[in-house]
């Protein structure tokens, strides 16, 4: 990864993570085919955030080099620790026990 231009990849948290970390181009593919997606809903966050490029199947991965060409990453900026994992436990169905509370409870 550290010498990679680009780095294509699933969405999980840990190889976006890393990816944002090392600061390169990241295209992450959906695989549309897992039970309780929690991919997409990351790599849909990450993309709104303009982070990664995100490619929803991969049936379409060969057209969207083209697009991919003018698509220019924001830089991720180091900040809050926390940020991530709390965004990331939203995704999943973890809330705080209570506000300023670093402790989970999983939510239904």
């Amino acid at each position: 990864m550290i010498q990679a231009d680009l780095i294509i990849s699933h969405a999980g948290a840990g190889t976006v993570m890393e990816a944002l970390r090392l600061q390169k181009r990241l295209m992450v593919v959906i695989n549309t085919d897992l039970m309780n997606n929690h991919q997409t809903e990351l790599a849909s966050a990450m993309h709104e955030r303009k982070l990664l490029y995100m490619v929803e199947s991969p049936n379409v991965l060969q057209e969207s080099f083209g697009e991919l060409e003018h698509f220019v990453p924001l830089p991720h900026q180091e900040g809050d620790e926390f940020a991530f994992p709390i965004l990331l436990d939203s995704f999943l169905g973890f809330e705080p026990k209570e506000s300023g509370d670093c402790s989970y409870k999983k939510t239904d």
